[in-house]
């Protein structure tokens, strides 16, 4: 230990010294704060633009299903249509397909 007696400056500087380590530690005690409230609202805003494109997506994949069901209807009621004007060759078509799937299911 210094005695303060002999060494007056010595007392001095350890004195500064610890005020300025005190000062330091607080410093690094807001800086660490400082950038953990940073890192959530980051974190925050990440989250929501990640929701907002699954949001996005699931929408438009949503849009996309209905456009293909909407088509999906409309080839069914054109097959109906064209098998009601002409039912023979519904038949022979379906006969072929049959046969054609009857051969390949053979060659496996």
């Amino acid at each position: 230990m210094v005695d303060k007696k002999e060494f007056p400056e010595a007392a001095k500087v350890a004195q500064d010294f610890t005020a300025d380590l005190a000062t330091l530690r607080d410093d690094i005690a807001k800086l660490t704060g400082t950038v953990s409230q940073l890192l959530r609202s980051r974190a925050a805003g990440a989250g929501g633009r990640v929701y907002n494109s699954y949001a996005e997506t699931v929408d438009h994949l949503g849009d996309r299903a209905a456009e293909a069901r909407d088509q999906l209807g409309s080839i069914g009621h054109d097959v109906e249509a064209r098998i009601e004007r002409n039912p023979l060759s519904a038949i022979l078509v379906a006969a072929l397909a049959g046969l054609l799937l009857g051969l390949f299911s053979r060659a496996l």
